[in-house]
């Protein structure tokens, strides 16, 4: 419903409007490249990291590469291993914000104006994975610290509360006017709330949903569908978050729709969602199947094994259009009031 929650924040007065940060080390491959990594994960778009090197190799070496791919193994950062760094330059210095020096204090000049902070975090590479991994986990550290330090609400480097790439995010956890179902005490119970966050997603697009589906033409079911939301697309969703926030937990996809499911039970016992019979499900299998064979036609997928992605795709997509639940309107405003702030076709109900 709402956007990532509010994290208390402190600002420290060094660095008043720190928007461009540069992080140094000396070959510029290593702590400097996971630094900026990391701190890119955690700040927006009006922020620029950039990083750079005292004496940068002109090639990574496959031994470089490789200790720096075991340096950052599950930490869902993305970086360019075999991209060398550029030369530090005054260029860089005097248009940065703040100046971050990892394991090279004094190496070269910073204007008085422009604040500097000195790192001392042994490096990641080369030095055997154990060592590795608890210098990187410094230097994690030293980045969550700093993102504090200028002030950014959102600082923590924990997978699990990282934005999810093409995913909304929503923080639907407590936003119910009505009390939660007791959770039994499994893993998919521990889950609920995220589970409900994803399905809180679709609930919102329940109306638009209803009308694109409406709209196909000749390839609308042969009823009035409904607002609907489909728990099989939330459990496909809520598959691939917990995947991204490498929690561990395998198979992905079952957890998942117990999790969902938890939440659908609930809602139902609620009178806020509805199942479809039996024959209107099918009927939406059926056309979505072929507005799938529309967008996507069968005769452009690849040829050879590599056919076998768009047609498993087709599979899932086929149960997720199955596992779909009439919305009640009214009563899923009594459980989620906010859905009202949510798009007008929510807001006409309440007037």
């Amino acid at each position: 419903m709402s956007t990532q929650p509010e994290v208390a924040s402190r600002r420290d007065p060094r660095y008043p409007d720190a928007r461009r940060i540069l992080f140094v080390s000396p070959r510029g491959i290593g702590r400097s490249k996971i630094a900026a990594a990391y701190l890119g994960t955690i700040v927006g778009d009006e922020y620029t990291v950039q990083t750079a090197g005292i004496s940068p190799p002109e090639v990574i070496t496959q031994g470089d590469r490789t200790s720096l791919l075991i340096a950052i193994v599950g930490e869902q950062i993305w970086l360019d291993a075999l991209k060398p760094a550029d030369p530090v330059s005054v260029h860089m210095v005097t248009h940065a914000d703040l100046v971050v020096r990892l394991a090279c204090p004094g190496a070269f000049p910073v204007p008085s104006g422009i604040p500097a902070i000195d790192w001392d975090v042994p490096d990641v590479l080369g030095s055997g994975p154990a060592d590795s991994w608890r210098n990187r986990d410094t230097l994690r550290s030293k980045v969550e610290e700093l993102a504090m330090d200028i002030g950014l609400g959102h600082h923590s480097l924990h997978v699990r509360d990282r934005p999810i790439p093409g995913q909304r995010q929503t923080s639907s956890a407590g936003q119910a006017a009505v009390p939660y179902p007791p959770q039994p005490g499994t893993t998919a119970g521990e889950l609920f709330p995220r589970a409900e966050a994803r399905l809180v997603v679709r609930i919102v697009d329940a109306p638009e949903r209803a009308a694109q589906i409406n709209n196909r033409g000749p390839l609308a079911p042969n009823f009035t569908v409904p607002w609907l939301v489909s728990a099989g697309a939330a459990a496909s969703a809520f598959a691939k978050e917990l995947e991204w926030r490498s929690i561990g937990l395998s198979p992905h996809l079952p957890l998942a729709e117990e999790s969902v499911g938890l939440v659908v039970d609930w809602l139902v016992g609620e009178g806020a969602l509805r199942p479809l019979p039996h024959d209107q499900r099918n009927a939406l299998r059926e056309s979505g199947r072929a507005q799938r064979r529309i967008d996507n036609p069968p005769e452009k997928w690849p040829r050879g094994l590599a056919a076998e992605y768009p047609e498993m795709a087709e599979v899932r997509f086929a149960e997720e259009d199955f596992e779909t639940w009439q919305v009640i309107p009214n009563e899923m405003l009594r459980v989620y009031p906010n859905l009202r702030h949510e798009s007008t076709a929510w807001k006409n109900l309440t007037r």
